[in-house]
């Protein structure tokens, strides 16, 4: 299993950051950068198919977009849209960023948008809180 190398996106977090050509970006900012180079290089590497929208079980009330692993915009998006956004976000996370990124380069581009702020958004917290950035 391709599990997620926080120490190595770490380092191309920081890589991003010290790219004297683009304007200073926080941590979550160049996570997305990265996920986007990876994302853009996975399409060009496999031919584009729509990916289906996942079926995921419907989310009680109580769940809340935070929990969910979804941006605070997510609200504003169709149920469909945000279960497909649920269950790219929790493939990454159960079988890895290769693995999820190819599933992803596959969907539509409003998806992997959602999908890049809401995996930027998990990681960097969790290289918080194990203290690599």
């Amino acid at each position: 299993m391709d599990s997620i190398n926080y120490q190595e996106l770490a380092k191309e977090v920081i890589r991003q950051q010290q790219n004297k050509e683009q304007a200073p970006q926080d941590h979550k900012e160049a996570m997305i950068s990265v996920l986007r180079e990876k994302t853009i290089l996975q399409q060009q590497a496999a031919p584009q198919q729509q990916a289906p929208i996942a079926s995921t079980a419907p989310q009680t009330a109580a769940s809340t977009l935070q929990e969910r692993n979804l941006p605070s915009y997510a609200e504003s998006v169709s149920p469909e849209i945000q279960q497909e956004v649920e269950h790219l976000i929790s493939t990454t996370l159960e079988k890895g960023l290769t693995h999820g990124i190819s599933l992803a380069a596959k969907a539509d581009p409003f998806v992997i948008d959602m999908y890049h702020d809401a995996l930027a958004e998990h990681i960097v917290g969790q290289m918080k809180m194990k203290g690599m950035l």
